[in-house]
């Protein structure tokens, strides 16, 4: 839990790489749904309409190359109760999906989600709405990080592993270490969210 933070005047200390390092690993144990289907899809959306916020990223094959770039692989949406993983490259996606992710009252929140934004529309031609930055929260509460890795540390005491963070993301069976981390890059986001909304509050 986020201890000591009163102000945004007084922010707390910067934790290294070597503190983070020897933190336990927290991992996502809930419910995941892997979707591969554009029928999977479209129920999973109307599904995820009943709630408001979720926790967002996205996974795309690394590339070692200058200069290129690959589509999307992932799109990890996590709300309450489960995760969902949705495997875009191999199903088209249809008008629930696509209204879920264009509509601004599902708030989506992650880090660096401007980038999520960019490569989606490259990807898809969809420009997701709704998008919440952590980062422009973590400052509100006294934080100097944005990286979410950093945020997990000195929020909650926990570290992110990053063992399939440069794997290949277009795998077909996704492995289940790769299912873990991209359900908990989506869940954390999610979870900060809250922790740091509660902090914000008790300091106003």
């Amino acid at each position: 839990m986020l201890k000591n933070s009163q102000n945004n005047e007084t922010p707390l200390k910067v934790i290294s790489k070597e503190e983070i390092n020897k933190l336990p690993v927290l991992s996502y144990t809930g419910e995941i749904v892997v979707v591969s289907t554009a029928e999977d899809a479209e129920n999973s959306a109307m599904e995820m309409m009943q709630e408001r916020i979720f926790g967002f990223d996205t996974e795309t094959k690394p590339v070692f190359v200058s200069g290129k770039s690959n589509n999307i692989a992932l799109i990890q949406i996590a709300g309450e109760k489960k995760v969902w993983i949705f495997l875009i490259q191999h199903f088209t996606i249809g008008t629930q999906f696509r209204t879920f992710l264009e509509d601004e009252r599902f708030l989506k929140i992650g880090v660096a989600i401007g980038d999520d934004v960019k490569k989606l529309r490259r990807s898809t031609g969809i420009t997701a709405r709704g998008m919440f930055e952590l980062a422009h929260l973590s400052k509100k509460v006294g934080l100097l990080e944005s990286g979410l890795r950093t945020l997990t540390a000195k929020v909650f005491d926990y570290k992110l592993s990053k063992r399939q963070q440069t794997s290949n993301w277009e795998s077909n069976p996704l492995s289940e270490a790769q299912i873990i981390y991209a359900a908990t890059d989506a869940w954390i986001c999610r979870k900060l969210y809250f922790e740091m909304m509660n902090v914000q509050k008790k300091m106003e």
